[in-house]
């Protein structure tokens, strides 16, 4: 069980800002302090580091992952709303591996984030990874079937 409180974890994500900065990489995996925020889906950290603090959205993480597609992954819909929204990030931006955010939103079975990402930017369904998958395919492929019956659906 987690014993960290929310006061805690704020306590201890602002010295990691004093310690590294803004745009230092301070996993192993390379996430900077905007991706571990936008992995949590904490908004208000998401747009502090951001606006108040110049974050950079487009630093990818050592697997070609930008916040964006962190944020999708973990189906973090206000996250990913204001990445695309606000800051107008493209929505067709593909992660290293080359899957879009509806790919990502896909496989994790993220319902509402893939219900905002079809009705919102409609060509994501068209779209292949490297593989020739489709979103659709992804799902399936992924043990979602709810995802991939939303897809079908909704893409008719």
């Amino acid at each position: 069980m987690n014993s960290l409180t929310p006061d805690k974890e704020l306590e201890g994500f602002l010295e990691l800002v004093e310690k590294h900065g803004i745009n230092t990489r301070v996993t192993i995996m390379g996430d900077t302090l905007l991706h571990l925020a936008a992995a949590r889906g904490f908004l208000d950290w998401v747009v502090w580091l951001v606006e108040g603090r110049n974050a950079d959205l487009y630093l990818a993480n050592g697997i070609g992952m930008l916040p964006l597609h962190i944020a999708a992954a973990r189906g973090h819909l206000s996250v990913v709303r204001y990445m695309l929204e606000e800051k107008q990030m493209p929505a067709l931006e593909k992660d290293l591996a080359g899957n879009t955010i509806l790919h990502l939103a896909a496989a994790a079975g993220k319902t509402e984030l893939v219900d905002y990402l079809i009705r919102k930017y409609p060509a994501l369904t068209k779209m292949k990874n490297p593989k020739g998958e489709l979103p659709i395919d992804v799902a399936r492929k992924y043990d979602q079937p709810h995802i991939a019956e939303r897809l079908r659906r909704l893409t008719l």
